[in-house]
């Protein structure tokens, strides 16, 4: 399925169907459980992931939880989670980013995801506590979206006893719409989960 890819200025009267399907975060987001097992994946330099797929309506959902030690101190891993404008370098299948509204803690960023010929839009409204270690998101709604719905969060954590190194935490659900290639809904999922915490840590271990 071919899409033509719609500019920002063309969707800024269209409002989304719906103000939410998925349960937004509210505050600070859940800490996520480790067992011993994951914990020595970890130490191993390798990501822990959690997935859970299932159907929903007319379009699959799930929530994906990604977890990744990173060699860099919380502040540096936060300007590269933040650089939202260099998302199309940074993480596969971004095609283009732009931040259309700065609020308070609310960032709002437009999205481009997908495949040479095959391109999903969506907006995001970001809650952003840099300061306490977390941002939320979720579709702004009062633009039209690809995605059914999407909600998701970010821990930043240093770890205690390793000095220089910070804990990264990722978790996204999602619903997709019905026609969304179930491809690119992976390529979705997946951009927060191994994939994108690995992003994470080689863009901060850079130096």
């Amino acid at each position: 399925m071919v899409l033509a890819l719609c500019s920002l200025l063309a969707w800024a009267d269209d409002v989304h169907p719906h103000r939410g399907v998925l349960p937004a975060y509210s505050g600070a987001p859940p800490a996520v459980t480790l067992s011993d097992a994951e914990r020595a994946t970890l130490a191993a330099g390798q990501p822990v992931k959690k997935q859970l797929q299932t159907a929903t309506g007319e379009g699959a959902g799930g929530r994906g939880i990604a977890v990744h030690d990173i060699h860099a101190e919380p502040s540096v891993v936060w300007s590269k989670i933040l650089a939202f404008d260099q998302y199309p370098t940074m993480v596969d299948n971004v095609k283009q980013t732009s931040v259309y509204e700065r609020s308070g803690d609310h960032v709002k960023v437009f999205f481009v995801i997908g495949a040479p010929m095959i391109s999903i839009s969506y907006y995001i409204d970001h809650v952003v506590h840099q300061d306490e270690g977390w941002m939320t998101w979720r579709l702004d709604y009062d633009h039209k979206s690809d995605f059914d719905d999407t909600v998701g969060f970010w821990r930043v954590e240093p770890l205690a006893d390793k000095p220089g190194w910070t804990r990264v935490t990722y978790s996204v659900d999602l619903k997709a719409a019905g026609w969304v290639p179930p491809m690119l809904e992976s390529a979705f999922s997946t951009m927060g989960l191994t994939k994108a915490t690995t992003w994470v840590k080689r863009e901060s271990e850079k130096g």
